[in-house]
């Protein structure tokens, strides 16, 4: 007999069984597998011994076949015994074990992003391989996992898209792990909202109790009013048919919270009507916690669900088949309508309608029973259960007969408990062997394979002994229970018997999640001030590579996650690790874990610790999330004290020259504040400053002789003083305007004429009425060549991409522009490349915002309801095109512009226009079909497409009819020449080249075309002269 997977895994430890019995001479055993056009022998011995079984370990290479299917081939040979057996199986490539880990689950705009790629095998040891490929925003290729890990970061726009973004890591094999990330504008929480209430509550109950609590990060308290709504909701929405009835059914619920920041509630649930239909069997509870002083609301939620069910009971663990002559073997479960179990309960448990037992559940609700079958001999019989002292229905379980030529059995004993990791485990195997099946044999050979995750773990045999009269009854196996075989192992017992009928049995036992790694982490302390120094403590095996992770509590309020829950990585040879960290600045709780990776040992996790930085004395802000200059908001320090004694503090806001600040109440020298006590100051604050504002908040506890009522003050030793300083955003208010003067002159010396006399230029600094403060700015720039203003203003060039889509992308190409230039001309210093690539990256992404489901962009994208704008799509297709060389640019972009500019092509090879474009100067004032096709064609072919494209050929067909008309414009002429150029049409080019040198205008020894037109734009005017 071979024993083999039926599916076996590449690059993957495997085993192959053989059994043989009842050998009468020496014989040759061979094994062989095909795979990939060649015989890969698996063994090729002797044997002279009578019974042998052996397991023999092999791999296999990754397979470049298409097909799964291949053989294997037994043969055994003697001097009279002959046997072949040729089976198929199938081979598939392993496939690594990815998992993307963020250092956060939330981040705000601007932020850097952190993460993490863990790649690993089957059996979760590390493997080095080319891992992330696609991604929307940025792309890594061939990016080497040191011993199955790497980290990488990248940085977020200051307005990027706000919603879920995803890292997405893609294996050889294409298949694409994704690891979600939110980005969001907010603030972090300073406490939670809980609400506890049963999960489920029967229709018989008449109240059930509310508890809503409030706790800070740093595990106090919340003093506040508590408000709370219970609903049943209606199940349809309100309509004509139904009218006020579809309204919920609430009950409101106030009151303050105790010294456990806690207020329960008794709800009476007549008001609900549980029996009536119509409504949702749900009872909504939400939940408002209104902090004192501060003002601050969070909201917590939860629900109850409303069942009929009195109590019920479940079969679990439950063979489909008995086998005669051994007990059947099962566990039930008895719990009430929420689901609770129901301990020391009486059920009754009846097989066939015949025998009767009784059996008390345990703690669990759980009751265990093993049932005789030796009187049975029915195809199917039912197990019927059913509650004895309570109401509930009864409940069946078939099971079918085992089937057995000779009468004969194996059964495992089942397990239901989880089986511990490094222990070893008893296993009963009952049997029962006919005289038929077992003959004069006073011996045989039970045996025995562990399976897990579709590998032979372990094998071996176990001989019994048998006695004629009564060969039945129970063995023992010891196996010993390792993190090889976890989480399920398949136990698989069987033998032979004379007349060759395999006799066997199998079943699944449950093994705890471990790993082989096992990693410990451990703060020194559980609690520490902020600032101060801690031991981070962890043991993992030796040699291993280790990566920390730790998020402040308020983040996890904001998004939890459930992933493999990045700070720093390093490698330790003695697998213990004590690393000196600084707790952050912070009043909150940290949660920490790591995990690691080892050749030897594999990967490891440890579970989740916590460390609570805090101090009895601090002081907190409440801050917006962003302000805008010159109007006034409310800036609150509250002071805590958890000290037991009373102190008197004074609270100081630090003066600052970028913003003014009025105290809203008057002014006091000191406040006192006993144990558990609070005091919140407010000032009235208005910036005078752009961008991060800095605000500072110190408050000290005051050696003062003042009492505090009766209470005597007292004065810390150490942490008299607490300092906050945290950063907000200020905006600015208006919308923003450009204007620029701009004098070309067509002499070498710029300002200088020929004569060698100075040329004076007037440009007016006039700003409007209404501009906004301090907003105003003037720029000169006087240039002897055409890319001087590049080269010595770079500052103006190199610009970070802001606001709508035509905005953007007209700060996005000169980044280009300038990189291109400086590269060919040897200029290009990696101070300004970093800087280029990083605005270039940054447009990018924002560019994406105002992208359309169809391919095509607009000024403000799909949410205003906005038609894409070809003018626009050609621009951002042109320029996503030139930006490739130097960023990421998803190709996929590129093509759903092109492909929707192309269903915009007229017959006659002339574009449509489509959408609006705000600023008219992007079109060069001019608007028509003649010049928009021109544009795009000239996109095209920067792409470039070549001119035997069907595209670029009809639009070229388009441009060459309208070259002899009199009446376009200069720009378009200007445009259709450039077009041509490319084209290599040079005919048609010298042509309009000709028609504008005769509109050129001529002042002295100046030379230049004009075109005068107004560009109007909501978010950015610009007027030119040329």
């Amino acid at each position: 007999m071979v024993l083999l997977p039926f599916l076996i895994h590449t690059d993957s430890p495997e085993k192959v069984c053989v059994q043989l019995t009842h050998l009468n001479e020496s014989v040759t055993l061979s094994a062989t597998l095909e795979y990939q056009g060649e015989n890969r022998s698996l063994i090729d011995d002797v044997v002279s011994e009578k019974d042998v079984f052996t397991c023999i370990p092999f791999s296999l290479p990754k397979s470049n076949s298409t097909s799964p299917v291949t053989f294997i081939t037994v043969t055994v040979k003697g001097a009279t015994l002959q046997f072949r057996s040729r089976k198929s199986v199938l081979v598939k490539n392993s496939e690594s074990l990815v998992f993307v880990q963020t250092d956060k689950p939330i981040y705000k705009p601007g932020q850097t992003v952190l993460f993490r790629i863990v790649s690993l095998d089957k059996d979760f040891r590390p493997l080095n391989e080319v891992d992330p490929k696609r991604n929307r925003l940025y792309q890594w290729t061939k990016a080497e996992l040191k011993r199955g890990l790497i980290q990488l970061s990248f940085s977020l726009t200051s307005e990027p898209m706000q919603g879920t973004y995803a890292v997405v890591a893609q294996q050889a094999s294409g298949k694409t792990v994704r690891h979600p990330f939110s980005v969001e504008e907010y603030v972090l929480p300073k406490f939670e909202v809980t609400v506890k209430m049963p999960k489920v509550i029967t229709i018989l109950d008449e109240k059930l109790t509310v508890t809503v609590c409030g706790l800070y990060t740093f595990g106090k308290p919340v003093p506040g009013l508590v408000s709370f709504r219970v609903c049943r909701k209606f199940e349809r929405a309100a309509t004509t048919c139904y009218g006020e009835e579809a309204r919920a059914v609430c009950d409101e619920f106030s009151g303050q919270t105790d010294n456990y920041g806690c207020i329960s509630e008794t709800v009476k649930t007549k008001l609900f009507q549980l029996k009536r239909s119509g409504y949702e069997n749900k009872l909504h509870v939400e939940a408002k916690i209104k902090e004192e002083e501060t003002g601050v609301e969070l909201t917590g939620t939860s629900f109850s669900e409303i069942t009929t069910t009195i109590s019920k009971v479940t079969f679990e663990h439950s063979d489909s088949h008995y086998k005669p002559g051994i007990p059947f073997f099962g566990q039930v479960k008895l719990v009430d309508g929420s689901g609770a179990p129901i301990a020391n309960e009486v059920v009754r448990i009846s097989l066939q309608g015949s025998q009767t037992t009784n059996y008390t559940t345990d703690e669990e609700g759980r009751a265990r029973f093993a049932l005789n079958t030796s009187t049975l001999y029915f195809d199917s019989v039912g197990i019927r259960v059913s509650p004895a002292g309570r109401g509930g229905d009864e409940v069946i379980h078939r099971a079918g007969r085992g089937v057995s030529l000779n009468k004969s059995f194996l059964k495992i004993e089942p397990k239901t408990e989880t089986l511990t990791c490094g222990s070893s485990t008893e296993v009963r195997v009952h049997y029962i062997f006919t005289p038929e099946a077992i003959g004069e044999q006073k011996k045989i050979v039970i045996y025995y394979l562990v399976m897990a995750k579709g590998i032979i773990k372990q094998a071996g045999t176990h001989i019994l002994d048998l006695d004629q009269e009564s060969a039945n009854g129970v063995f023992l196996l010891q196996l010993p229970v390792q993190t090889d075989i976890a989480p399920v192992a398949q136990v698989l017992v069987y033998t032979t018997v004379p007349s060759r009928e395999v006799i066997a049995d199998t079943t699944k036992f449950n093994v705890e999640k471990c790993f082989k790694n096992k990693v410990d982490l451990n703060f020194s302390a559980s609690e520490g001030l902020p600032s101060s120094d801690v031991h981070l403590l962890f043991r993992a095996s030796p040699n291993s590579l280790c990566a920390v992770r730790a998020v402040d509590k308020s983040v996890l309020l904001m998004k939890s996650e459930a992933d493999l829950s990045p700070s720093s990585v390093s490698a330790y040879s003695e697998g213990n690790a004590d690393l000196d960290v600084t707790i952050p600045d912070t009043i909150t709780e940290w949660k920490a874990n790591a995990f690691c990776t080892s050749a030897e040992t594999g990967f490891g996790l440890s579970p989740t610790v916590s460390l609570r930085a805090f101090q009895p004395f601090f002081v907190e802000l409440t801050l917006p999330y962003s302000v805008v200059r010159g109007e006034s908001f409310m800036l609150k320090a509250t002071v805590f004290n958890y000290l037991a004694a009373c102190i008197r503090v004074s609270v100081t806001l630090a003066q600052s020259t970028h913003f003014l600040a009025t105290p809203v109440e008057k002014e006091e020298e000191s406040h006192c504040l006993c144990e558990n006590g609070r005091k919140t100051v407010a000032w009235l604050v208005t910036p005078k400053s752009l961008g991060q504002v800095e605000f500072s908040v110190s408050t000290e506890a005051l050696q003062n002789q003042q009492p505090c009522g009766n209470a005597i003050v007292e004065t810390p030793e150490k942490g008299r003083k607490d300092t906050v300083i945290r950063q907000l955003l200020v905006e600015v208010c208006g919308l923003w305007e450009g204007r620029t003067e701009l004098s070309h002159r067509l002499d070498c010396l710029g300002l200088v004429s020929p004569s060698g006399e100075p040329v004076k230029e007037k440009f007016s600094l006039l700003l409007p009425s209404n501009v906004v403060q301090d907003s105003g700015r003037a720029y000169f720039s006087v240039q002897g060549d055409i890319m001087g203003t590049a080269m010595q203003n770079l500052h103006q060039l190199l610009q970070m991409p802001f606001g709508c889509g035509e905005q953007n992308m007209v700060l996005f190409a000169p980044n280009i522009y300038v990189l291109d230039y400086l590269n060919k001309t040897e200029q290009l210093s990696e101070e300004v490349k970093s800087k280029a690539i990083g605005y270039l990256v940054s447009g990018y992404q924002r560019q994406l915002n105002y992208k359309h489901p169809d391919g095509s962009y607009s000024t403000f994208g799909p949410r205003y309801g906005q038609l894409g704008n070809t003018w626009l799509t050609a621009f951002v297709l042109k320029s996503f095109a030139q930006a490739r060389p130097h960023i990421f640019i998803d190709e996929k972009h590129i093509q759903d512009a092109l492909v929707w500019l192309s269903y915009k092509q007229k017959e006659n090879g002339c574009f449509r226009s489509s959408g609006t474009l705000l600023n008219n100067a992007m079109k060069g004032g001019v608007d028509n079909e003649i010049s928009l096709t021109a544009y795009i064609t000239i996109a095209l072919m920067e792409i470039p497409l070549p001119v035997t494209h069907s595209v670029v050929r009809n639009a070229l067909f388009c441009l060459e009819t309208a070259a002899d008309e009199k009446e376009n414009h200069v720009y378009t002429k200007a445009l259709m020449a450039y077009a041509f150029a490319l084209a290599g049409k040079e005919e048609k080019r010298k042509a309009l080249l000709g028609s504008l040198e005769k509109e050129a205008v001529k002042k002295g020894e100046y030379e230049f075309a004009t075109q005068e037109y107004s560009a109007p734009c909501a978010t950015g005017r610009m007027r030119q002269n040329k």
